[in-house]
């Protein structure tokens, strides 16, 4: 079985995206093909980068580019173009691969991923993680969402950050194609997730939750997470990480260290607590509209999950 790892994203990311890689490798034993997918800005200095990467930890990285500017006039709203250039992939790729398994770059891999990328299947050509947050409807945004794409009532919503592709099966439905048409020609919430998920309802095959653990997911419930995705803006390299996310902020800074790049600052326990002062007097003062007209989302949330029959591994 031949298998492609593969990330995509611009300059900014490719740091984040190459720990991304890192983590899998340490995960991994099977053979596979590690992939990045960048644009063709600031190609010296990604070029520069990738190669300390693969003399540092010796896995060999294949850099693809994406020249072409054919996502310039779609509306991706606050995320990235590079949230776009999986849908190019399989002019990337070709049909070489038997199963390519797509991450995002706020992707890391915490646990083994070999029992993961050989499971079977059946006749479907994606395998993907239900996104609660989104499926439940609990949010205003979910509920948008939701709608934007016409779901109804039953029909489950997964999360894109972690997709797990039979890579003949895929290429040969035209997923990616028909999911960039579809966002060519709509506004949508979250792009090409929205998108890949009308295109994809009920022909997908559901993984366990904890093969794409959320930070929505992680706030109201604990698991082993398998892979861990810090959706959100509470990212380990950020100024709002969590106490809980301390040791995965070390391990993005070592890496960037690595690249001989500045480590990240250490966050202790004063820096913690200087932000809790500052924020103290906001806090009081939104609480009781928070609480009045806001529900519950993080009870709810921990409700929906607990009633969900997550699927056995296969």
């Amino acid at each position: 079985m031949k298998i492609a790892i593969v990330t995509c994203c611009t300059i900014d990311w490719l740091r984040f995206s190459l720990a991304t890689h890192c983590s899998v490798s340490r995960n991994i034993r099977l053979p596979v093909d590690h992939i990045v997918v960048t644009d063709d800005e600031d190609l010296p200095q990604a070029t520069a980068l990738i190669k300390k990467f693969m003399e540092h930890y010796q896995v060999p990285i294949r850099h693809e580019i994406l020249r072409e500017k054919i996502f310039a006039d779609i509306h991706v709203g606050p995320f990235s173009q590079s949230t776009l250039f999986r849908l190019r992939l399989p002019q990337i790729l070709a049909s070489a691969y038997d199963r390519v398994l797509f991450l995002d770059s706020d992707v890391l891999a915490l646990r083994p991923l070999d029992e993961m990328l050989q499971m079977n299947l059946g006749d479907m050509p994606m395998a993907a993680v239900n996104d609660t947050a989104i499926t439940s409807g609990i949010s205003k945004v979910a509920a948008n969402s939701l709608q934007s794409i016409n779901f109804k009532a039953g029909d489950v919503y997964f999360n894109s950050g972690v997709l797990l592709l039979d890579w003949k099966k895929t290429t040969s439905a035209k997923v990616m194609e028909s999911a960039l048409s579809f966002v060519s020609d709509k506004k949508l919430q979250f792009i090409d997730q929205d998108s890949f998920n009308f295109v994809m309802r009920n022909k997908w095959m559901a993984l366990p939750l904890e093969y794409n653990w959320t930070s929505n997911l992680d706030d109201c419930l604990k698991a082993d997470a398998v892979i861990r995705h810090f959706t959100g803006r509470r990212k380990p390299w950020s100024d709002k990480v969590r106490a809980k996310d301390r040791i995965h902020r070390t391990f993005y800074s070592d890496v960037f260290l690595s690249l001989g790049l500045a480590p990240l600052p250490v966050r202790n326990a004063r820096l913690y607590a200087n932000r809790a002062f500052a924020t103290y007097h906001y806090l009081k003062k939104r609480l009781k509209i928070w609480l009045k007209k806001r529900p519950d989302d993080r009870r709810q949330l921990r409700e929906y999950v607990l009633n969900y029959q997550t699927p056995k591994r296969r």
